[in-house]
């Protein structure tokens, strides 16, 4: 048994070398690569991610006056301390190929939440002519979807405690139904197809 485990235990050791010498070398060139990387990638487009946060913000507006006189404010469910804002980059692979990638940094409030977001894609541009260029571009974003949450509401001895949509909970319609209305939505441009064509005279 003893002469069985040094063959095991050498090549458990060599391994191990052969691992440690691997992430050495990939350590070494990882400052080149990330340098290469940063010299080629472009900052093309920051700003607040507007289209679902917009629709919060209404919300966050609005309100209904309770039974007894009370007023709901619902900017106590939709306020918020940080607007959704995007951050695009490209790239550079070569002269006619870029990859676009960025993210966003998401929203929430006390009955809704903007998921964080990825976007990725692709751009190619070519020369048709010495005058002229023609670009195509396509992204896709990951994430990013705007969910609401349902209220819990006392309807009194009639209706009882029940959920209900809380921006539809003084509306005439049952408080179940309400739910349906309840928001889930992808970002309206989470997919982009571009053309573009540029002739110089």
């Amino acid at each position: 048994m003893k002469d069985m485990r040094k063959p095991a235990a050498r090549m458990l050791w060599e391994a191990r070398l052969a691992i440690a010498a691997a992430a050495f070398l990939a350590m070494s060139a990882a400052p080149v690569a990330a340098r290469d990387f940063l010299l080629s990638t472009y900052l093309i487009d920051l700003r607040p991610e507007i289209a679902l946060s917009d629709r919060v913000k209404g919300a966050s507006l609005a309100g209904y006056a309770l039974s007894g006189g009370e007023f709901v404010d619902f900017q106590r469910w939709y306020g918020r301390k940080w607007v959704d804002f995007r951050v695009d980059l490209m790239t550079q692979l070569s002269d006619e190929v870029g990859i676009l990638w960025g993210v966003s940094t998401g929203e929430s409030g006390a009955k809704y939440q903007i998921d964080p977001g990825f976007r990725v894609g692709f751009v190619y541009m070519a020369k048709p002519s010495p005058q002229s260029v023609l670009a195509l571009t396509f992204s896709t974003t990951l994430g990013g979807r705007l969910r609401e949450k349902p209220c819990t509401a006392d309807y009194g001895e009639i209706g009882g405690v029940r959920q209900v949509n809380c921006r539809l909970a003084a509306s005439v319609l049952e408080p179940e139904r309400t739910l349906a209305f309840l928001w889930n939505k992808r970002p309206p441009d989470h997919t982009r197809i571009g053309i573009r064509y540029q002739l110089s005279f």
